[in-house]
């Protein structure tokens, strides 16, 4: 089997308060956020929202902002996810891909295509990173990304977890031949 991996760099936690929210969405609109903090690593992530919590925080999750459109100030806290990593892991037939939830959607299907993988090359140009497409159900030309997720790690913040949820039918994205 054969593995790459690609970039993890050492975290660092940012934090901001009353970040311009227009900075960070793709229409160039929105309001201040109280308190604006960037994420890199999924322990900042618990810890951001443990802390959130306890002050009474609301949280507002931000990923490349291509789905959101803010008007006034955000009260609480803004996360923004910036956690960056890729691995492939391929065989002859099948190949897993493991991506952070930061990643930009376009490069990771450009290095797909790089790779000679096939399943979602023609969701290329939807724009946004890679942890909102399982939510947004991701599609274009025939193809959407369902058919090649097996797993979605996520944070269940009524149970205070990590879990892992497995689809129906777990397909792995085929390398080409």
């Amino acid at each position: 089997m054969r593995r790459k991996v690609r970039g993890k760099k050492a975290a660092r936690l940012e934090t901001r308060e009353n970040e311009p929210l227009s900075r960070w969405t793709t229409l160039g609109v929105g309001g201040d956020a109280a308190r604006f903090v960037t994420i890199e690593s999924e322990d900042e992530l618990l810890e951001e929202l443990s802390r959130a919590e306890s002050a009474g925080d609301s949280v507002l999750v931000l990923g490349g902002g291509s789905n959101l459109v803010v008007g006034a100030r955000v009260e609480g806290t803004v996360i923004r996810i910036a956690t960056r990593g890729v691995r492939i892991e391929m065989d002859d037939t099948h190949a897993n891909v493991i991506v952070a939830a930061g990643e930009s959607w376009d490069a990771l299907v450009e290095e797909a295509v790089a790779e000679g993988l096939a399943g979602i090359e023609c969701l290329s140009g939807i724009p946004g990173l890679v942890g909102a497409t399982p939510i947004q159900n991701v599609g274009a030309y025939g193809q959407d990304v369902s058919a090649t997720i097996a797993h979605v790690r996520a944070y269940d913040r009524r149970a205070r977890a990590v879990v892992t949820l497995s689809t129906r039918r777990a397909v792995s994205v085929i390398a080409r031949a």
